[in-house]
């Protein structure tokens, strides 16, 4: 079980690191005040455990992808057909690409390749 303040610090820990949000698509300014009023924290309280809460270390992050297939393909090679593959990345790290197999000859490609990134 945990104690007001635990909870209250846990709420704090997944808004400060929400996943799948820009700064731009949330905005703590306005999200923050109904939290401590909903908890009844006073500003210091609320002060001393968000510092706890911004000091932990940030949670790791793994996206599973699985690269199915592809239909219909435009052709590229002289022979009316393609060689294709695909090459992924994070924008926030656009210097490593995760590339699947390529799968010659063929304008329906099937890989069924998964990739932790």
């Amino acid at each position: 079980m945990f104690s007001i303040e635990e909870l209250y610090e846990k709420i704090l820990f997944k808004n400060i690191h929400t996943i799948g949000c820009d700064d731009g698509d949330r905005n703590m300014d306005v999200l923050l005040p109904y939290i401590q009023e909903a908890f009844k924290m006073s500003d210091d309280k609320h002060g001393e455990i968000m510092e706890i809460a911004r000091n932990k270390e940030a949670p790791e992050i793994r996206l599973n992808v699985e690269i199915v297939e592809a239909k219909d393909l435009e052709p590229k090679d002289s022979n009316g057909l393609s060689d294709p593959f695909v090459t992924m990345y994070i924008a926030s790290n656009p210097n490593h690409r995760y590339n699947t197999s390529v799968k010659a000859g063929t304008l329906n490609p099937v890989w069924e390749e998964h990739f932790s990134l």
